[in-house]
């Protein structure tokens, strides 16, 4: 157990700094824009994530179809963090199968967003358009 408590310590250490500008990023993004997703920022259109940090918090209080309706991606992200984690830190291990499983969860995430903005765009959160964006504002008639 000594390792793996190392092996956090030592990750933390190394992503600090990347951690406190996300931080950053989300609080200024907040305060100005009333959003954190860039693309919600510049276009105003909701990214294959949308909902995404939404959906988790309902994964974790256990309402796993209210997760599913915010963002179906939800389940198999938590899956392959468990997955990356556990070969990282348990087996202490290359992560096994990296690379096609995050080019497969990829692929999934742009299928399931072009599905979501089909059927639910622009009427169903949180695939709804945001207006005020970086666009909107700077191109007349874009908001329209």
């Amino acid at each position: 157990m000594k390792g793996i408590a190392g092996r956090i310590r030592k990750d933390l250490k190394t992503i600090l700094i990347l951690i406190i500008v996300i931080v950053l990023w989300r609080v200024l993004c907040l305060f100005f824009f009333n959003a954190s997703c860039p693309s919600v920022i510049f276009c105003g259109f909701p990214c294959p994530g949308c909902g995404l940090t939404r959906a988790f918090v309902l994964l974790a209080e256990g309402r796993f179809y209210e997760s599913i309706t915010m963002n179906p991606m939800a389940i198999p992200v938590v899956l392959f963090i468990l997955w990356c984690l556990y070969w990282h830190y348990v087996k202490a291990e290359k992560i096994r199968f990296f690379t096609p499983l995050l080019i497969a969860l990829c692929l999934s995430a742009i299928a399931v967003y072009i599905c979501r903005m089909a059927l639910y765009f622009p009427t169903r959160m949180p695939m709804t358009f945001t207006h005020g964006s970086v666009l909107g504002n700077a191109v007349p008639g874009y908001d329209t």
